[in-house]
């Protein structure tokens, strides 16, 4: 039971923000907007890397390949 607490803890110890951080970050928001400061978010992709294209290809490939090759198996040696 250890070993899955020591896996699992930080998934497990991360919380909802609370009424107040939403206010502190909310006057902080609005600060920055007064000031004339940047106010928008960077991109989601900047800080979250997505799935490679190579990946899908390399996935669709093994699929298709896959039913190719046994459709090919099935039509030389007769196992219908």
């Amino acid at each position: 039971m250890s070993i899955l607490n020591t896996i699992l803890r930080p998934y497990l110890e991360t919380r909802q923000p609370t009424n107040a951080d939403i206010r502190r970050k909310n006057a902080n928001f609005a600060a920055r907007a007064q000031a004339g400061k940047k106010t928008v978010r960077p991109p989601r992709s900047a800080t979250k890397r997505s799935v490679g294209t190579w990946v899908l290809i390399a996935m669709g490939f093994l699929v298709v390949g896959g039913t190719v090759v046994e459709l090919v198996r099935l039509i030389v040696f007769g196992s219908f």
